[in-house]
């Protein structure tokens, strides 16, 4: 991401032009507490990306920006 974009908060779902198979899959694994849930190891990082983007909250949380990606993503 864009470092001025990232210092002004405009990381969000809209700034992610073509999210990639595997944000898709990790913003999927929740269950109905909310929480995003690693499957394996190599999910650390692209959950470091996702909360660094506004996709999830610094607690684990799936955030509206999350929601309306992972819903975007349904339709296509």
């Amino acid at each position: 991401m864009n470092s001025r974009r990232r210092a002004r908060g405009e990381d969000t779902a809209e700034s992610l032009k073509s999210p990639d198979a595997d944000m898709i899959r990790l913003l999927s694994q929740r269950f109905g507490d909310g929480l995003v849930y690693l499957a394996d190891e190599a999910d650390e990082e692209i959950l470091r990306l996702a909360v660094e983007s506004g996709l999830v909250s610094a607690d684990g949380h799936l955030t509206s920006a999350g929601h309306r990606l992972l819903q975007r993503s349904l339709r296509d």
